[in-house]
């Protein structure tokens, strides 16, 4: 059986990988949606599972929602650069995308995603709380404050590398691309 992963040509897989990545947007099942988003901050690297919100193939971009008081938002203010991790489990393929990433806070970006957002997702951001802030317990002190301005913000990730790796029997194969302008360029690489 010929697997969808299964090819020698670079040309071909960097397409499959872009293919998979647009299949996010019309799939909420699908494995990829719910990357870990790695960054590093002063207290070193951070981790996180966020929810992929889309892919635009022309810019190579990703794209993720916060609330801007998250310590993700704070860490890619100051250092821009982070990278994304999807894994099938199914397919047993891992895709890592090495981004500079862009936080939108009050600006024309976040009104459109804003009023784009289901009123109930808006909660999210309408917090007097901070995320990571303490509780006395699970929803206690959850004030939502639905007149104060929301604390959205759209984070977009322009990848500059991809890093692809299928866990497969025989032989696992890894293949990295790298942005050249408005190209990529790729090799095969030892797993």
């Amino acid at each position: 059986m010929i697997r969808r992963w299964d090819t020698e040509s670079l040309p071909d897989l960097l397409e499959h990988i872009w293919m998979e990545l647009a299949r996010i947007d019309g799939d909420r099942d699908h494995p990829w949606r719910l990357p870990v988003l790695a960054t590093s901050g002063s207290h070193g690297p951070n981790a996180r599972t966020v929810v992929l919100r889309g892919v635009t193939r022309p810019g190579h971009e990703l794209m993720a929602f916060s609330d801007r008081r998250a310590l993700k938002v704070s860490e890619l203010g100051h250092r821009h650069s982070a990278v994304w991790v999807f894994y099938d489990p199914r397919e047993r393929v891992q895709l890592r995308a090495f981004t500079e990433v862009r936080v939108h806070v009050e600006d024309t970006v976040v009104d459109t995603y804003w009023h784009r957002l289901p009123e109930a997702n808006r909660s999210n951001y309408l917090s007097e709380k901070a995320p990571g802030e303490g509780l006395e317990a699970p929803g206690a002190g959850r004030v939502l404050s639905p007149g104060s301005a929301h604390q959205f913000a759209v984070l977009i990730g322009r990848i500059q590398r991809l890093d692809w790796l299928w866990l497969r029997e025989g032989g696992h194969r890894r293949a990295g691309f790298q942005r050249e302008g408005a190209g990529w360029s790729g090799s095969w690489l030892e797993p």
